[in-house]
């Protein structure tokens, strides 16, 4: 079986790498290849130069052999070439999607691409969302032209899908509802996480007064009420990654005498000895999906604090393997980073890495992806 895998809108193979997420993503397909579930990856990007990048990491055995990455052609550089080729894929890439079995979204934007493809070659299609688009857009107040084609584009997607893969209980229940996506035709697949990579590592000392953070520093993130909780702590917030409001996250800090430390972004195979320094991880974010930083940590064997917020409460139960501050505000962050201090950490830390090992293994996630693989053999 060989799975042609459609990458997000305007995302490139060259992106991955330099936004650390490489090693991460590569590893499902890998696994796949491994096990003989397929026999080969088709990976089509959006970048012109991905084909000589995915030599180059096959060369120094960073890439699986059987990885094909078809890139977008450099004639589509042009304003809005992207876009015209994302709608033009299944003409101008043809040939390579002939001996393809199985059609793959990595994320709704872009499912277009999937879409028209399924028209043009009749064959079955996976859409794959780690998260609801438009819910998200909703969150953030996106509104106007934009939010009708988001819905527009899930329409489209969910009316043709012949499978959906999404990550949580919650997403499940809002596509059966908002798109009448037939619960037998639904699979709650979970983000991943190496636990060979991400365990944890009790020779080091942990940083007894210091909150790590992994996320973008965005709005939704909800940093600010977390930066006046941490000044009330008492504690030194370390936090990875970049965003937007960076600068202002920084002059907020310095008013409110707040401990902040900006440490940029990281690959993410660095992240696991970074994580193991720490004894506490926090994500006050206002919504999520399915926090793939929080499942690392928790893989790592931290006290996890979460806001209880769709997402997060889907993977943190309070008291037993993390805490959940009560709302977004800086009283309740600032609650549950008091009540993590002041709990002996051993057994949250231990349930923790349960949860992770349990439900939300790579080993977990390619058995279920195998499940659907065959169901659609069989189907075929």
């Amino acid at each position: 079986m060989k799975l042609a895998l459609f990458f997000t809108f305007g995302v490139s193979l060259k992106q991955w790498l330099n936004a650390g997420l490489f090693d991460r993503e590569k590893l499902l397909y890998e696994e796949l290849l491994r096990k003989e579930i397929v026999s080969k990856v088709l990976w089509f990007t959006c970048g012109a130069k991905d084909k000589k990048i995915a030599e180059q990491l096959k060369q120094t055995g960073k890439l699986h052999a059987d990885i094909e990455v078809i890139q977008i052609p450099t004639a589509f550089g042009f304003a809005g070439g992207k876009f015209l080729y994302s709608l033009l894929l299944p003409l101008i890439k043809k040939e390579s999607l002939k001996d393809a079995d199985v059609l793959m979204t990595n994320q709704m934007s872009g499912s277009w691409s999937a879409v028209l493809t399924k028209k043009v070659i009749k064959k079955p299609l996976i859409v794959r969302t780690g998260y609801t688009w438009s819910r998200l857009k909703d969150s953030q107040g996106t509104w106007g032209l934009k939010k009708i084609f988001i819905k527009k584009a899930e329409v489209f997607a969910y009316r043709n899908a012949d499978f959906a893969v999404v990550s949580t209980q919650s997403q499940a229940e809002f596509i059966k509802d908002r798109y009448s996506v037939a619960e037998k035709n639904i699979f709650i697949i979970p983000n991943y996480i190496d636990i060979n990579l991400f365990k944890p590592d009790n020779s080091v000392e942990k940083y007894p007064d210091r909150l790590l953070y992994v996320g973008r520093i965005s709005k939704e993130k909800n940093l600010f009420n977390l930066t006046s909780a941490v000044a009330k702590a008492g504690m030194q917030l370390d936090l990875y990654g970049c965003g937007d409001l960076t600068e202002d996250l920084k002059h907020y800090a310095q008013q409110n005498g707040a401990k902040l430390a900006f440490k940029g972004a990281v690959a993410n195979n660095l992240l696991p000895q970074i994580m193991n320094r720490y004894r506490f991880f926090i994500l006050p974010s206002l919504h999520e999906s399915l926090p793939k930083s929080l499942l690392e940590a928790m893989a790592c064997g931290l006290v996890c604090i979460g806001t209880d917020v769709t997402g997060i409460n889907e993977v943190i139960s309070d008291g037993v393997n993390g805490w959940l501050a009560k709302d977004t505000d800086s009283s309740s962050l600032f609650e549950s980073i008091e009540k993590a201090k002041s709990n002996p950490p051993e057994a949250i830390a231990k349930a923790a890495v349960e949860t992770i090992e349990n439900k939300y293994s790579l080993g977990y996630v390619v058995d279920e992806y195998s499940k659907l693989l065959e169901k659609i053999k069989n189907a075929c």
